[in-house]
C-alpha cells in the first residue's frame, strides 16, 4: 500500500495483480490449467486462487476462488450460503463422473466472487475486496469445522476493520502489509492442502 493510492484502471495483466498481492505481503505465484491464467496466493497457513480466464494482455475482472470442506450435506449448505451474496457464491465441486468431489476433509464446496476493476476506487481497493473474500472463506471454514453451516453466526464479519486486523494480526494500526508482515500468522482455522483442490 501507499500513502497516496493509486488510482484504479479498468484493465490489468495478471502480473500486475500478482504484483500488487506481493506488495501487501502475500506469495503469488501465476501459472496457466486447464482454466486459464491463475495466481495462487498463499499466506501463512491461507491459500485461494485468482482466475483471468484465456490468456490475454489485460484483463477487465478477476474471479477470487476458494474452497471449503464440509462433512455432510454440501447442497443443503451452499443454499444457506447463498443467501449471503455479499461474500461469495457457492456451489458443489463435482468429479468427471458426476459425482459430488470428496477428499479427506469432506464434500468439496467453491466459493467464488467477482471483482471488476472498473468498480474499484483504487489498486489498493482492488486487494481489499480480495482480502475481504479470503478472510470471509477463512471464517466459514473455521465455523464448519466447529459444527455450524450458519453464516450469521459468525460475528466477525459483521465488524469494519475486521478483515484488516486479521490480515495484519492484532494490531491493525500499524504497518501496510509488506516484507515486515509477510510472515506473520493468520488466524488460520484450517490446515487443508491444496491437492484437495485439483479439480476444483
Amino acid at each position: 500500500m501507499t500513502d497516496q493510492p493509486n488510482p484504479a484502471r479498468t484493465l490489468y495483466t495478471a502480473q500486475e495483480i500478482a504484483d500488487l498481492a506481493l506488495k501487501w505481503g502475500a506469495a503469488a505465484t501465476l501459472s496457466q490449467d486447464d482454466d486459464g491464467v491463475v495466481i495462487d496466493l498463499e499466506r501463512g497457513n491461507e491459500s485461494m486462487q485468482l482466475t483471468f480466464g484465456s490468456p490475454q494482455e489485460f484483463y477487465s475482472d478477476v474471479i477470487c476462488r476458494s474452497w471449503v470442506f464440509i462433512e455432510s450435506a454440501p447442497h443443503r449448505a451452499c443454499d444457506r450460503w447463498n443467501e449471503f451474496p455479499y461474500f461469495a457464491t457457492f456451489s458443489v465441486v463435482y468429479d468427471d463422473y458426476d459425482v459430488p468431489m470428496t477428499c479427506e476433509y469432506g464434500f468439496v464446496v467453491r466459493g467464488v466472487q467477482l471483482i471488476e476493476f472498473e468498480r474499484a476506487t483504487s489498486e489498493d481497493d482492488i486487494m481489499m475486496q480480495i482480502l475481504l473474500f479470503w478472510f470471509a472463506m477463512s471464517l466459514i471454514q473455521g465455523h464448519v469445522a466447529s459444527g455450524s453451516t450458519d453464516l450469521s453466526e459468525i460475528d466477525r464479519l459483521k465488524i469494519p476493520g475486521e478483515a484488516m486486523r486479521w490480515w495484519l494480526g492484532d494490531d491493525a494500526g500499524g504497518g501496510t502489509g509488506d516484507d515486515d508482515n509477510a510472515g506473520d500468522d493468520d488466524n488460520a482455522d484450517d490446515d487443508a492442502s491444496g491437492d484437495s483442490n485439483e479439480g476444483a
